[in-house]
C-alpha cells in the first residue's frame, strides 16, 4: 500500500515500522533502528568518560541556552487578584458611596478598566504613571453608572493600590523552577514593562535579583 506508516509498501516520505523494506528504500525514518559509530576501540566506557561528557553538556548549557521571563503574572500572581481586591476596597466605601452598591462599583470599574487598557497606545503611556490612571478608572467606572464621581473616588483608588500590592504573591513552583533552571546552567533575564518606583520593589519583595543575569524594567530606558 501508500500509508506513511508500515513496512512492505511504497511512500516517498514513509516510516518504517515492523518489518523488512521491500527494497525501495525511500523511507525517511526506519523506527526503532539501531546505529552505532565506533569512535575509539581501543577506550572502554567508564564513570569517568560519562563524568567528562556531563561537563561538556553543563557547558554547553550555559553558553547556549536562554530564556526571558516577565515579573506580572508569570512570576508573580498580580492581575489575578484585582478584581477581589477592588470589590474588598469598594465595600469597605460602602458608605461613603450610598447612591450604588460596592458589587456595582466594583463591576463597573472592572469593565472600565478593561476598555481603558484595551488600547495599545494608552497602554504604552499609562503603565509608566498608574497614580493618574486609577482616578481616571474609578470616575470612569462611577459615570457609567451615571453617577458623577465624588471626592472619596480618589481615596478608592489609592486604597486599592495599597492592598493589591500587599496581595501579590509568588505563583506556586516559581521559585523552585527558576532555581532548577539556574542549577541546569540556564541564563535568564527578567524583562517587564512599567516603572521601576513599582516594579523594583516587587523584585526586592521576593529576592528575585540572585536567578537572573540581567533585569530589565521598561521605565528605566525611557
Amino acid at each position: 500500500g501508500t500509508s506513511p506508516f508500515g513496512h512492505g509498501g511504497y511512500n516517498p516520505e514513509g516510516i518504517r515500522i515492523g518489518g523488512p523494506s521491500k527494497g525501495n528504500r525511500t523511507a525517511i525514518k526506519v523506527w526503532e533502528t539501531r546505529a552505532y559509530k565506533d569512535y575509539d576501540d581501543q577506550v572502554e566506557l567508564g564513570t569517568r568518560n560519562i563524568k567528562v561528557a556531563l561537563r561538556r553538556l553543563r557547558r554547553f548549557a550555559r553558553e547556549g541556552a536562554q530564556t526571558e521571563l516577565d515579573l506580572d503574572d508569570t512570576i508573580l500572581a498580580y492581575d489575578v487578584v484585582a478584581n477581589r481586591v477592588w470589590l474588598e476596597v469598594c465595600t469597605e466605601f460602602s458608605e461613603q458611596i450610598r447612591e450604588i452598591t460596592p458589587q456595582q462599583l466594583a463591576a463597573s470599574i472592572n469593565e472600565f478598566r478593561q476598555w481603558y487598557w484595551a488600547d495599545p497606545e494608552r497602554h504604552r503611556k499609562a503603565r509608566l504613571n498608574l497614580a493618574p490612571v486609577r482616578r481616571d478608572v474609578v470616575d470612569g467606572a462611577f459615570r457609567r453608572l451615571g453617577v458623577e464621581p465624588p471626592k472619596v473616588a480618589v481615596e478608592i483608588g489609592n486604597a486599592y493600590a495599597e492592598r493589591r500590592e500587599q496581595e501579590v504573591r509568588l505563583f506556586p513552583g516559581a521559585l523552585e523552577t527558576l532555581q532548577s533552571l539556574k542549577d541546569a546552567g540556564v541564563r535568564m533575564a527578567l524583562v517587564t514593562n512599567g516603572n521601576p518606583s513599582t516594579q523594583r520593589p516587587k523584585i526586592e519583595r521576593f529576592s528575585l535579583e540572585g536567578y537572573f543575569q540581567h533585569i530589565l524594567i521598561e521605565g528605566e530606558f525611557g
